[in-house]
């Protein structure tokens, strides 16, 4: 159930393009901020800091996944 969290959530988090064409301007995600801050306001410290902030987040829940669940248990349950 995490995997699947973690999987929808990687995407989700970075697909600003989509959400641009399909959802148009009324739908606010953390990729359009990002290139929003980037491209139009020119805030550059801004904008690397969330988009560190961003890597950080995503990064220790791949972490806490492969803590909690561990390689070896996803690869035994893989082969049965």
């Amino acid at each position: 159930m995490f995997a699947g969290c973690l999987l929808t959530f990687v995407p989700a988090t970075s697909d600003f393009v989509n959400s641009f064409i399909l959802g148009g301007t009324d739908t606010t995600m953390i990729g359009n901020i990002i290139q929003t801050t980037y491209l139009t306001n020119a805030d550059y410290p801004l904008a690397s800091a969330l988009s560190f902030i961003l890597m950080a987040v995503l990064l220790i829940g791949i972490f806490l996944y492969a803590r909690v669940l561990g390689t070896r248990d996803v690869l035994e349950m893989s082969t049965r």
